[in-house]
């Protein structure tokens, strides 16, 4: 079996929902829809799909919380294809689902560092199936209401057999997941 060994970070990408346009009984009726409507596949993410941490201090007032999705911008993500592959995608497991999460990608743009002409697909995948369609645009739907974006960096993938690395960034759009990937040649392969 291959293995794609991937390292999320969120950094300046990421958006703050509590930092959003609407007011915290609004942002809480919101999640809660969503959430309700969305049980089994939230359940997956064994409680950190909207991940609350405590207070900064920056947010708006009347808010407690930072709420994030999947994972705040401190924490650096790797996840590895191997320690997920044998786990059935209906128990609950974070770092599989945030995989599933990842591979329902509507549109890739792929660039090879050397200047290549860009390519329509990305050459590496987490050997998940995404979730529904349905669930993607009423994320868009949320995020939108609130005033956010959804975006996530890919800070490094690493492709066993292969002498690079990859790097680039996970959009959430109205279609669905949109994926902006460089390839960088010159690494030791795994």
């Amino acid at each position: 079996m291959g293995q794609v060994i991937v390292t999320f970070g969120d950094g300046n990408d990421s958006a703050n929902l509590a930092w959003g346009n609407l007011n915290s009984e609004e942002l809480q009726s919101e999640l809660d829809n969503f959430s309700n409507k969305h049980k089994k596949i939230i359940d997956l993410f064994e409680g950190k799909f909207f991940y609350v941490d405590k207070p900064t201090g920056d947010e708006n007032e009347g808010f407690d919380n930072s709420i994030w999705l999947l994972f705040p911008p401190w924490e650096e993500l790797e996840i590895s294809t191997r320690d997920t592959f044998r786990l059935s995608k209906d128990i609950p497991n974070r770092d599989k689902s945030i995989l599933r999460f990842f591979s329902k990608i509507k549109k890739e743009e792929y660039y090879e560092w050397n200047g290549a002409d860009p390519k329509d697909e990305c050459p590496y995948g987490f050997g998940e199936v995404g979730f529904p369609d349905e669930f993607y645009k009423d994320l868009f739907k949320l995020t939108s209401k609130v005033g956010v974006n959804g975006r996530w960096s890919i800070d490094n993938t690493i492709v066993s057999g292969e002498k690079g690395y990859y790097t680039g960034y996970i959009t959430l759009t109205e279609e669905g997941l949109s994926e902006r990937t460089v390839y960088y040649t010159g690494e030791e392969d795994f």
